[in-house]
C-alpha cells in the first residue's frame, strides 16, 4: 500500500467541507471525522461470555444516550445456543463517544478477559464526568481516588462491576 502523501490539495489538512471526511460508524449511522485515509475514531468494543448486553444497558445509565443491541437470532440462528447472545452492541452517548460490545461465543476460540487496558474519559465538565465516575464506582472498585494530581487536574483510575479499567481526567476550563 502507498504511504498516504495528504489531501489533493496537498495542504496537509482535511478541508471541512469535503464529502470524504467522514465515515460512518457501523450500525450506528453516525457521522465521525476520518483520522487519515481509511480510518475513523477508535471505538472500544468490549467482548466477554456473558455481561455485554448488562454493561451497555449499565453505561447507558451512566452515560445517556442510544442503545442499540442486536442478537445472534435477529440474523437467522434462532435455534443456535448463543441466540440470544450479543452479535452487535452499540451505545451512542449523548456527549458524542460511542461504547460497543459484543458476547464472545464458542466458535470465536478461546476467551480471555480483558485486561491490561483502560478507557480514558478526558474533559473539563467537571460536572458531568464527577457524575460518570459516581456512578462507575458504584459497586466497582475504585484503584486511584479522584484527587487533584501534580499536572493540575482532578484524576482517578476506577475497575467498574465489569471489570472494566475507566481513566477519568477533569482539567480546567479553558479561559
Amino acid at each position: 500500500m502507498a504511504a498516504w502523501t495528504g489531501w489533493p490539495d496537498n495542504s496537509g489538512s482535511r478541508p471541512a467541507d469535503r464529502a470524504d471526511t467522514a465515515d460512518t460508524i457501523a450500525g450506528s449511522g453516525r457521522q465521525v471525522p476520518r483520522l487519515g485515509p481509511l480510518c475513523v475514531p477508535p471505538t472500544p468494543l468490549l467482548q466477554e461470555e456473558t455481561w455485554p448486553r448488562q454493561a451497555l444497558e449499565f453505561y447507558q445509565t451512566v452515560f445517556g444516550g442510544n442503545l442499540s443491541i442486536t442478537a445472534f437470532a435477529d440474523f437467522g440462528t434462532k435455534d443456535s445456543p448463543d441466540a440470544d447472545k450479543v452479535m452487535h452492541g452499540v451505545l451512542e452517548t449523548d456527549v458524542g463517544y460511542t461504547v460497543m460490545a459484543a458476547d464472545h461465543t464458542g466458535d470465536m476460540g478461546e476467551y480471555h478477559p480483558p485486561s491490561g487496558f483502560g478507557i480514558s474519559l478526558s474533559g473539563d465538565d467537571g460536572e458531568a464526568l464527577r457524575s460518570h465516575w459516581e456512578k462507575l464506582s458504584a459497586d466497582g472498585t475504585t484503584t486511584m481516588p479522584m484527587q487533584k494530581q501534580a499536572w493540575g487536574d482532578e484524576f482517578g483510575i476506577v475497575v467498574d462491576k465489569f471489570g472494566i479499567t475507566w481513566l477519568v481526567n477533569i482539567s480546567e476550563p479553558e479561559a
